[in-house]
């Protein structure tokens, strides 16, 4: 390449600018020597013009995805123990039974159970007393006359000397004594006192 320069009274120069062609020199432009955030990971050009360019649509794309959209929400299915709920532009979802240890739908059953309980009602529990005597090849399980609560538990006595509770085991309809640790006797008083 020539150059002239005005004023210069050498005329005109050649300038060797070889070592700058064909991305051998140090102006390249080529883009993976410039520093620039990849916002898309579609940047696919050389140059460095290009690549920015690229790097600014998929900033725009982002930007664009980040906007808010309105969703509108619908019944869907609704069954005893779950109800669907659809989304218009989205994943559709289920609500299942709730639980004693997680919130969800009250189910069909847990209604009933519920408009059966009278406005005011309260839960009484009545204490009762039974006796029993020992046979002389005694039985260590015991018919209860009532229903007990096995949740109250419950005071056992053999011959007045009131028994550790693993000592006995507390079933709905019958309370059984433990044979290895309280030996049973003719004639030896057992008492029971529980909740029904």
């Amino acid at each position: 390449m020539q150059l002239t320069l005005e004023g210069d009274a050498n005329g005109q120069q050649t300038v060797d600018l070889s070592s700058l062609q064909d991305g051998t020199g140090t102006d390249d432009q080529t883009a993976a020597e410039v520093a620039i955030e990849d916002a898309g990971g579609i940047i696919e050009a050389t140059d460095v013009e290009g690549a920015l360019q690229e790097n600014r649509t998929a900033i725009d794309l982002n930007t664009a995805k980040e906007t808010n959209v309105t969703t509108d929400l619908s019944l869907g299915t609704v069954t005893e123990t779950t109800v669907d709920v659809n989304s218009s532009d989205g994943t559709n979802a289920t609500i299942t039974a709730a639980t004693n240890s997680a919130a969800g739908v009250m189910t069909a059953a847990q209604v009933t159970k519920l408009e059966g309980i009278e406005s005011g009602a309260e839960a009484n529990l009545t204490m009762v007393t039974e006796n029993f005597e020992a046979n002389a090849t005694p039985d260590y399980a015991f018919t209860l006359a009532n229903s007990a609560n096995t949740s109250q538990g419950c005071v056992v006595s053999v011959n007045g000397a009131v028994l550790p509770s693993t000592s006995y085991t507390l079933a709905t309809g019958s309370i059984t004594i433990n044979n290895t640790k309280v030996p049973l006797y003719q004639y030896d008083q057992i008492v029971i006192t529980y909740s029904y």
